[in-house]
């Protein structure tokens, strides 16, 4: 769109829009970045993991089609979704700051999880301290390359599949920032009113 220049004014400008109606983000697909790995399956679903450090926003958000369904709690939040139909099949927590037995369990749950499900990972707050070389080891088993061992509170965001090769799925870690992926279509909310890939505001 072209806005008038006599439209604008020195300093924030603010552009409203306005619908009619929303549709569900179940039935939207937008392009062909879907793909989960190099080899592996692509999501039936639109995700979106953001993951954060007590001091860089202290959450972890797994949204499939807009819902939200990560325990959100310390440590490991892990779902696992079916790679035909996009359910949700399990959720689950791992408090790696609180103690090695967290650790083992990771590890545990991540080893029942069959080959080819699509598997969202976001850590919040702290999830270092006590993680283990048996719970990165099962990390690796879905894609991740990421040792969070030494790294105090960092992000860490996984979107992964049981038997995918490290380095060959989508994953951020970070310090200083959140770290956010998206699959599809990178809403966080169930219905959306409109979706724009990019937008260029021109005063002539």
């Amino acid at each position: 769109m072209t806005i008038p220049a006599s439209a604008l004014r020195a300093g924030m400008n603010e552009i409203v829009f306005q619908f009619e109606r929303v549709a569900p983000v179940a039935g939207i697909r937008m392009g062909s970045s879907y793909m989960i790995s190099r080899d592996g399956p692509q999501s039936p679903v639109n995700l979106v993991v953001r993951s954060a450090g007590s001091e860089v926003g202290d959450f972890a958000h797994i949204y499939v089609n807009g819902a939200d369904v990560s325990p959100n709690e310390r440590g490991y939040n892990i779902v696992v979704i079916n790679a035909q139909t996009g359910a949700v099949e399990t959720s689950a927590v791992f408090d790696t700051f609180e103690s090695e037995s967290e650790s083992a369990r990771l590890a545990r749950y991540i080893a029942a999880i069959p080959q080819g499900k699509i598997v969202a990972v976001a850590v919040r707050d702290e999830a270092s301290r006590s993680l283990t070389q048996e719970a990165v080891d099962a990390l690796r088993s879905i894609g991740a390359t990421e040792d969070l061992r030494e790294r105090w509170r960092w992000s860490h965001a996984l979107i992964g599949a049981k038997g995918a090769a490290p380095g060959s799925v989508w994953e951020a870690a970070f310090e200083t920032l959140p770290a956010q992926l998206v699959v599809g279509v990178g809403a966080m909310e169930p219905n959306v009113a409109a979706a724009m890939e990019w937008m260029k505001i021109e005063a002539k």
